[in-house]
């Protein structure tokens, strides 16, 4: 299930806010995130097991944490394939990070320490990721808009 094209400007910015599904507090205002297309492995929505989780590829990106309205951040995680570890194809590999060696020809990006990106008001989550220092994925369907 693809989000709704209505959610997504001409120039790929969220046309409306983004807000916490499960409580309505405000995450990001509208013309802030960007729209893209990309697979990264979460946990499913509040679940105790990150182990149970699905690739998800709807995001809205933001480059600084600073954009955001209210978000909640867990602890740094490390994790494996299957467990906390995102699961990224990035393009092209050289601008995202470390390459898996034993898939050339499908770059798979393995981040070992990543956060997950929770409601601030009610610890509901996570709606998204937190890749690296610059790199904010917020699942666009795990969230409500106004």
């Amino acid at each position: 299930m693809s989000i709704d094209p209505s959610l997504i400007s001409e120039s790929n910015l969220n046309t409306k806010s983004v807000k916490c599904k499960d409580c309505g507090d405000l995450i990001l205002r509208k013309n802030v995130g960007t729209f893209i297309k990309k697979d990264i492995y979460l946990p499913k929505y509040n679940s105790r097991r990150p182990e149970d989780g699905e690739v998800e590829s709807d995001f809205w990106f933001l480059n600084n944490m600073m954009k955001f309205d209210n978000i909640g951040f867990s602890k740094m995680v490390q994790g494996n394939d299957k467990t906390a570890t995102s699961i990224v194809t990035p393009s092209p590999p050289e601008a995202t990070g470390v390459v898996d060696p034993q898939n050339a020809t499908n770059p798979t990006l393995h981040h070992q320490h990543v956060r997950y990106l929770t409601c601030c008001a009610c610890d509901r989550g996570p709606v998204g990721v937190q890749l690296t220092p610059q790199e904010f994925y917020i699942d666009a369907k795990r969230v409500a808009y106004d």
